[in-house]
């Protein structure tokens, strides 16, 4: 395993994750973390399979989603899409 940051255990057991470190695994602010237990000293940290399969998966936000064949889109992010242009293929 690669250490990626160093945080500690408050005086009410809670840990701080920087946000770079959030944003690097894809876990948005108020995700809910499975805690699982390795061995001796090792736990791995997982986000929630649940919010994963519900928040877009470009802005990961979790309100007003579409399913594109299996891909979790919301509204704004779907309209922000639709007004790109596409250049035309040469025919």
């Amino acid at each position: 395993m690669k250490r990626i940051a160093t945080t500690t255990i408050d005086d009410l057991g809670r840990l701080s994750f920087p946000s770079e470190i959030r944003s690097m695994l894809g876990w948005p602010t108020g995700s809910q973390i499975d805690v699982f237990y390795a061995d001796g000293n090792t736990a791995v940290l997982q986000l929630t399979k649940e919010i994963v399969n519900n928040m877009c998966n470009i802005c990961e936000k979790r309100e007003r989603l579409i399913t594109i064949k299996g891909i979790n889109i919301c509204k704004k992010c779907a309209g922000t899409i639709g007004k790109l242009s596409v250049p035309r293929l040469a025919t």
